[in-house]
């Protein structure tokens, strides 16, 4: 794969962006964008390198394939990505209005906050483990026949 396959590649395979959206955060056109993937024009050292910071993606992969895709982030690097992406929405957008509430409450209700967080967070890990011992029973019996004083298991696809 050439440096313009993987382009289209990331664009279309990795990230599921049309050309317009692709070309939105890099300020160039659609029929631009075409034209390079197509292998019709030069990926320019200034194109390369508004594709990388746009969408994180490592220059040594952009031109040679080799390594990782994508650079490592760390988490605040992450967050700002994120909150970049968050302002770009509509004022109407569930995102911005669920960022816009967090910035307006006081500063004593985030302890609050944070406790109500932990408890949705310990429900949801509890339901989750009860989900995943009720699969594992369904399996247990769908998948083996007669258990007798636990010491004969006799699996059904054996027996048949």
């Amino acid at each position: 794969m050439n440096e313009c396959e993987r382009i289209r590649y990331l664009r279309k395979d990795v990230l599921h962006l049309t050309l317009e959206k692709f070309g939105e955060r890099l300020g160039v056109k659609r029929n631009t964008l075409s034209t390079i993937e197509n292998g019709k024009g030069n990926v320019t050292n200034q194109m390369r390198t508004s594709i990388c910071t746009a969408y994180n993606v490592s220059e040594k992969w952009l031109l040679t394939g080799e390594g990782d895709m994508f650079v490592a982030q760390d988490k605040r690097a992450q967050l700002m990505a994120w909150a970049e992406d968050v302002l770009k929405d509509t004022d109407d957008s569930f995102r911005w209005r669920f960022v816009s509430l967090l910035m307006s409450l006081p500063e004593e209700w985030w302890a609050t906050l944070e406790e109500k967080a932990k408890e949705i967070f310990a429900e949801e890990t509890e339901r989750r483990a009860d989900l995943e011992a009720s699969v594992t029973n369904y399996e247990v019996k769908n998948n083996f026949g007669a258990v007798g004083d636990g010491a004969t298991v006799i699996n059904k696809k054996d027996s048949d």
